[in-house]
């Protein structure tokens, strides 16, 4: 689940400002909301030892307006700041897109139909701008406003916030099981959705046809399949979740059940007080309230994942390479077969040859140059083993460089040095040792590629 919140927060890039602002706000929703606790706190203890004046009365009041008013107006703003981020996450990489497809290479689309591109743009981008900062703040909001609850239980009293503490990890539990039957639906389901949307735009482009030659009976049964896949996707997706939903809810209501009983027990037990009775009652309903709004959103969670993947794929290394095969200049590994990465000595793609020696590479450039072929080539060298970094560990330090970057309005020139030194600061100096063995061996192998041409 922590891995999924970050995929989708590097996604963010830019609008990650906005989703902590909205996550702020609903942390002091929160606190507002307990106000609301602060004022039946109030009037049960005001009751009880018999203060029944309008000052009283007043007071309650008081803190009831505070607790409205200041969580009207935080939800407003974490709304607020929920739609822009949304809204700008899925415009920015809908812009992405329209610049790489500028510049694709010819026989992109012999791989990716118009209609799957347009699916992407359309249907799964509008999953991630009204869904993606949602799932995000009320998933963190609901975690926050129900641990904030345990804590004030376990202190209040232990024995209670046992209880709450066991059915807070139960929960959990289910909610873990949930996510993972949605990542194995999720992607079929996206999928789906892409393909109704290309099977609508063919039949809309192809209407003219389908009027003239009476085609009506085939393309709409095209169209018909599309429809009927996508809601059987969707059918079986709430099929499979629906039963985790339900035992999500009945463990939500058998805590505040647990909790009821136990405080009644000590109460009538003499070992709690009728106040503190009612006030463990009040917390455990309004805890299980913040743990169901996480819960109900946790099944959406790898619907958005699925949804932000489709969407960098079109953005991925691999069409980087189908440009430089598009422009005619050959992509050469020394000593490898994969592409290395800045980093690392793997990227998980192919290159066009391999060659080993330094006088092979001098020979395939006069080869080039003979043949009459222009441009030049590009000699990819791997760092050395020994300095090499984790794939996934630097990768994640990248792309939270670049949403820094972009979050501080970092380009140009700029934005290079910037990346260089924000990644070696989050990765302790390891970074920059890499960066400077690798331009040591770049140096090594390109003088004695220099000494091989000039012979």
């Amino acid at each position: 689940m922590i891995e999924t919140f970050r995929g989708i927060w590097r996604f963010a890039g830019e609008e990650q400002r906005n989703i902590r602002r909205s996550v702020i706000a609903c942390f002091f929703n929160a606190v507002f909301h307990m106000f609301e606790i602060a004022a039946i706190y109030y009037t049960i203890l005001a009751l009880l030892g018999g203060k029944t004046g309008h000052a009283t009365a007043w007071q309650a009041l008081g803190l009831l307006a505070v607790s409205i008013l200041g969580s009207a107006v935080t939800k407003y703003f974490s709304q607020l700041q929920q739609t822009h981020a949304g809204y700008f996450m899925a415009a920015n990489k809908r812009v992405a897109i329209g610049q790489r497809m500028k510049s694709v290479p010819m026989g992109y689309f012999n791989d990716n139909s118009l209609g799957e591109l347009t699916g992407v743009c359309t249907t799964v981008l509008d999953n991630v701008e009204t869904v993606a900062p949602m799932v995000l703040v009320t998933m963190l909001g609901g975690m926050l406003n129900a641990l904030v609850f345990t804590v004030m239980i376990l202190i209040f009293d232990w024995r209670i916030g046992l209880i709450v503490v066991a059915a807070t990890a139960v929960y959990l539990f289910i909610t873990s099981a949930m996510e993972q039957k949605s990542a194995a639906l999720a992607p079929h389901r996206q999928k789906s959705e892409a393909k109704l949307v290309e099977a609508v735009l063919e039949y809309i482009q192809g209407i003219a046809e389908v009027k003239s030659y009476s085609l009506t009976g085939a393309y709409a049964r095209d169209l018909d399949r599309a429809i009927d896949e996508n809601a059987a996707a969707n059918i079986a997706m709430e099929l499979r979740l629906q039963p985790l939903m339900l035992a999500q809810s009945a463990a939500a209501k058998l805590t505040d059940v647990a909790v009821t009983a136990l405080s009644l027990v000590l109460y009538t037990s003499g070992r709690m007080a009728l106040f503190d009775c009612v006030m463990m009652a009040v917390c455990s309903f309004l805890l299980t309230e913040g743990l169901e709004q996480a819960g109900t959103q946790s099944s959406l969670l790898r619907v958005v994942e699925s949804c932000v993947d489709q969407a960098k794929a079109i953005l991925d290394l691999k069409l980087t390479l189908e440009y430089l095969e598009t422009h005619g200049v050959p992509v050469i590994g020394y000593g490898t077969e994969e592409l290395p990465a800045f980093y690392t000595r793997k990227s998980g793609f192919k290159v066009d040859y391999r060659i080993d020696t330094p006088a092979e590479l001098a020979k395939a450039f006069y080869v080039k140059q003979d043949m009459g072929l222009g441009g030049g080539m590009l000699v990819t060298n791997p760092i050395p083993e020994e300095y090499s970094m984790d794939h996934d560990a630097i990768y994640k330090v990248i792309d939270e460089a670049i949403a820094k970057a972009k979050e501080l309005g970092i380009h140009g020139k700029e934005t290079t040095p910037y990346l260089l030194d924000e990644i070696q600061k989050i990765t302790g100096g390891d970074s920059l040792e890499a960066n400077i063995r690798l331009v040591y061996n770049n140096a090594r192998l390109a003088s004695a590629i220099a000494v091989e041409l000039s012979r």
